[in-house]
């Protein structure tokens, strides 16, 4: 019972990554799609749902348990795993 109660508590689906420089999140996976917003260097965003490079992607807070409730899409290279150094 008490090891039940020690376990972390699941993250609400997605991974953090880190905006590599400033970009543009898109309406769809293309650099033609209309721009729905933009992120900053070093930014930290929430993604999920890898496609043909692109990933949907939320805010930080924000559950990525379903991909309609995505603010868009980012080009995965764009992002990184770790936040840049100080």
């Amino acid at each position: 019972m008490l090891a039940t109660l020690l376990r972390p508590v699941p993250e609400e689906g997605g991974e953090i990554k880190y905006v590599r420089a400033a970009t543009n999140i898109r309406a769809a996976r293309s650099t033609e799609a209309k721009i729905v917003g933009k992120l900053s260097a070093g930014q930290k965003v929430k993604v999920d749902f890898l496609d043909q490079g692109w990933y949907a992607v939320f805010e930080v807070d924000q559950p990525a348990d379903s991909e309609a409730d995505a603010l868009g899409y980012v080009y995965a290279p764009l992002l990184k795993d770790v936040p840049a150094s100080k």
